[in-house]
């Protein structure tokens, strides 16, 4: 039975070091304390200033300033596929998350997020341009200077910077191309269903998707409420679908990016290869994704 995630604000009442605060405060072991912190679970915070995540518990904090402490064992014992560097350009890198990865740190920790791994594997300061969900596999871009992430906003905004699905759909979907323009929580949003390739054996449909927006789940809820949602999606998929197949992750890949660099304008294009993304995919969706990529190399 999994442990439920813990909070724990605790006060110094002198001076003296996190690591002996927490020891004397919490059940864990100095080991596992000092773990929480690489983790990155751990925060400092002085008097009417912000928290600050520490890594070092040898810091000595004085009488009245504070460590808040997010302990989720699930999330400190995950283990996580490493990601895959698809493209490093210096000012911004291109990666393959995986699924299972953050996307970006939480409070409970950035040990598990796609922003942390990278800062640590490049040694360089990193920030995200976009997300994907957890469970979602694929394409993003992390920037390694501040001030780039606001240039690739408006690039998305503008519609200069494409990003592309797949997505393996319970039913036979029929209708692509198709332009889903339902609002989100109140926000403009809209999913393009560019092509789609039926598995009559499987009652599964593949279909390649252009994100026009980035709101939360947008895609994944697009298809459910037109009633055809993604293999494994056990949050919007239906309830006792007999075609549901319950060991499959989510099937939702991004797999292909195209922009213009910030810096000098010039056209990049970043896309998984065939291999890459069966690889990704359950192996219902193989022959779909050759049939649907063959159709591509053709035009």
């Amino acid at each position: 039975m999994n442990a439920s995630p813990e909070t724990h604000h605790i006060t110094a009442r002198q001076a003296i070091t996190a690591l002996n605060l927490l020891s004397e405060e919490l059940t864990l072991s100095k080991t596992e304390l000092k773990q929480a912190a690489s983790n990155g679970c751990i925060w400092w915070q002085a008097a009417k200033q912000k928290p600050l995540r520490i890594r070092r518990l040898k810091k000595v904090l004085q009488a009245g300033e504070q460590l808040h402490c997010y302990i989720d064992t699930d999330i400190i014992r995950q283990v996580i596929t490493p990601a895959v560097c698809v493209a490093d350009e210096g000012d911004y890198s291109i990666w393959l998350k995986p699924r299972g990865m953050f996307s970006q740190a939480t409070k409970w920790g950035d040990s598990n997020s796609i922003s942390r791994f990278v800062e640590l594997q490049l040694s360089r300061p990193t920030w995200l341009v976009h997300r994907l969900d957890r469970m979602t596999a694929g394409l993003i871009i992390l920037s390694h200077r501040k001030t780039l992430v606001a240039d690739f906003e408006r690039a998305f905004k503008a519609r200069l910077l494409k990003k592309s699905y797949v997505a393996l759909i319970n039913g036979q979907f029929n209708e692509a191309p198709m332009l889903i323009e339902t609002p989100i929580e109140e926000l403009d949003a809209k999913t393009e269903l560019v092509a789609s390739r039926y598995d009559a054996t499987n009652q599964q449909t593949l279909v390649d998707i252009r994100l026009h927006s980035g709101r939360k789940h947008q895609i994944r809820r697009h298809l459910a409420e037109l009633g055809f949602p993604l293999v494994g999606d056990r949050l919007y998929g239906k309830k006792g679908d007999e075609n549901e197949h319950d060991s499959d992750d989510l099937q939702l890949v991004a797999y292909a990016l195209a922009f213009a660099d910030p810096l000098s304008g010039e056209p990049r294009q970043y896309q998984l290869n065939l291999n890459q993304l069966q690889a990704l995919m359950s192996p219902r969706a193989s022959n779909l994704l050759d049939l649907m990529f063959s159709d591509k190399s053709r035009k």
